[in-house]
């Protein structure tokens, strides 16, 4: 069972694999639009030769009124011929099905339905390359057009011939059935059995090569469609959006192809969702650089003026409301079984470049700012620290990662404030007041990175699979390039993360944390960096006493004995640790 909600996952591996998709659209998908299906043209064709015919009454079954009086299969080309005999004709008669007049065009009828303009969203953001339809109608291609795009349409076998190589097409659309204004189109149970060789090797090659999306598609009249799918190699994943239960045809594709179905309210309220989320996860991505350095620059200018700090509280809130968003529920929904490995990195990945820009400010905060700037720094660790979450009892993983921003931020933060010598903004922000579940806690001992991610063995690089501090080591490697970016590139990097963590562990002892799972005391999986750092303090306790900055700031109840105790128990700890 998928541990992520299947629409959430469809949208990853769309944001993930963009060109590697197909989308196949059924009549569903035009319902929205006013257009009739195939079969209610043909039928509404026949209701109008019968009263041609002389018929009195409407027959109450029109295709096996037709079959009685003509011997055959209520045919569309046919029909066309007796209804309307001449060219012009026939396009004149077309266009009132498929075609809006301007009272419809002024009710939204008859034209691109929402699912059509996020399905063209999704083409031109390269996330989708081919479209497979049943439907006559244009509105696809008007839709894409719209975009800026001029799709190479198929309709029939002969435009299969000479046709480019379909990688080097911007974009594909193959009208299996044809097109409204083509008398070849493909209606009846006989004509939708078998497709001409050149159209079937076509549809066999894209349902090798590309994962399908099917929305708006029973499959139960178009055996030789179903036929396709089943003769393709069975490589990619099958989606089957679809609302309620799927009907014999499709539940049976599903089967066969281990397919995934999605269910939907809508075909436009399910488009609009996956182009939300593929937008929200591809932007979360590739966050550009320049926006953690112009996040900085910013908050850099804004610290530097005297009357900077309305402008600088702005900046904050915008992108801290920004991420706090981006990030929640609605587009990463946090109930569902524990995480898989694959899917956990991919998400924490995301979450950490939405937060590139807020780590970026809290950087310049923590090196710069005055009190007013750490308080503000404090209050965004409190917004995502206190994030609310479902009322379970089984393990919040996802809920947790959505919570880390906080992490980031008061690392960032309290990092550059210790490259800075500001020791009492550091234990400031480590002891922020944070509410969880109707109690208050000091962030140091609720948000460190191994309270809030999992998973060590996904967030470790691939050639080190096991770590004694992957939470450490992961947060490190998302901080240092902000620290770079707003401290220079001469910042050691290794020595100053190592010492934050050392004062975080001596901050955690001295509000009761405790020290066989103190999250903080050391850093490095085969160096004693983190005995070093405690050392120093130790020495430092010697020879300054009561004036020991740690003391001074208040902890320990300013006893040096206490303090030394602490020393002891964090070098204890750290030689118990296990590899993960």
């Amino acid at each position: 069972m998928s541990i992520l909600d299947p629409l959430v996952a469809l949208s990853l591996s769309l944001a993930e694999h963009p060109g590697q998709f197909a989308v196949l659209l059924g009549s569903g998908a035009s319902r929205s639009a006013g257009i009739p299906t195939g079969w209610e043209v043909i039928l509404e064709l026949t209701r109008r030769v019968a009263i041609a015919s002389g018929e009195e009454t409407e027959p109450e079954d029109l295709e096996q009124w037709y079959r009685d009086k003509f011997g055959a299969e209520p045919n569309y080309s046919a029909l066309l011929e007796e209804v309307a005999s001449r060219p012009a004709e026939r396009m004149s008669l077309l266009r009132q099905f498929f075609e809006p007049t301007e009272e419809e065009r002024a009710e939204g009828k008859k034209l691109p339905t929402a699912a059509h303009r996020a399905i063209a969203k999704l083409v031109a953001a390269g996330v989708v390359k081919i479209i497979i339809t049943t439907n006559f109608d244009r509105l696809i291609e008007q839709a894409l057009e719209a975009e800026g795009i001029q799709p190479v349409v198929v309709s029939s076998a002969d435009h299969v011939q000479g046709m480019m190589p379909v990688q080097h097409l911007p974009c594909l659309v193959v009208k299996v059935h044809g097109d409204y204004l083509d008398t070849r189109i493909l209606n009846t149970e006989s004509e939708l059995a078998t497709y001409d060789q050149a159209l079937a090797d076509l549809l066999n090659r894209l349902f090798s090569e590309y994962s399908l999306v099917a929305c708006g598609w029973s499959g139960e009249w178009d055996k030789a469609l179903v036929d396709a799918i089943d003769r393709s190699v069975n490589r990619f994943t099958l989606y089957f959006l679809g609302r309620g239960q799927p009907g014999e045809a499709a539940a049976g594709l599903l089967h066969r192809r281990r397919g995934v179905l999605v269910p939907i309210a809508s075909a436009d309220a399910a488009f609009e969702q996956i182009v939300s989320k593929v937008d929200a996860l591809r932007s979360g991505r590739k966050a550009h650089p320049l926006s953690a350095e112009l996040a900085a620059a910013e908050a850099k200018r804004a610290i530097a003026r005297p009357d900077g700090f309305i402008g600088l509280h702005d900046l904050i809130i915008r992108e801290a409301t920004r991420v706090f968003d981006a990030i929640g529920p609605d587009s990463y929904p946090v109930q569902g079984a524990s995480p898989k490995a694959d899917t956990y990195r991919e998400r924490a990945e995301i979450f950490c470049a939405s937060s590139a820009g807020l780590a970026a400010m809290a950087n310049a905060c923590g090196a710069w700012g005055d009190d007013r700037a750490i308080r503000l720094v404090q209050r965004i660790i409190r917004l995502f620290a206190e994030r609310p979450g479902p009322d379970y009892s089984h393990k919040q993983w996802w809920h947790d990662l959505s919570r880390y921003p906080g992490t980031l931020v008061m690392y960032a933060a309290g990092m550059a404030a210790l490259h800075e010598d500001r020791l009492s903004t550091v234990i400031d922000l480590a002891t922020t007041r944070i509410r969880i579940r109707d109690n208050e806690y000091p962030a140091v001992m609720r948000i460190a990175p191994e309270d809030l991610l999992q998973l060590g063995e996904a967030l470790s690089p691939l050639d080190q699979a096991r770590h004694k501090t992957p939470y450490s080591n992961w947060t490190e490697n998302i901080i240092g390039p902000t620290i770079h970016l707003v401290l220079g590139r001469d910042v050691d990097l290794l020595r100053l993360f190592d010492r934050f963590e050392v004062y975080l562990g001596l901050t955690s002892r001295s509000l009761g944390g405790p020290v066989f799972d103190c999250n903080y005391q050391w850093r490095g999986e085969a160096r004693t960096e983190g005995n070093a750092y405690l050392e120093e303090e130790r020495t430092a306790l010697e020879s300054q006493g009561g004036e020991h900055p740690l003391l001074k700031a208040g902890l320990f109840d300013q006893d040096t004995n206490r303090l030394s105790a602490a020393i002891d128990d964090l070098q204890g700890a750290s030689t118990r640790m296990s590899f993960r």
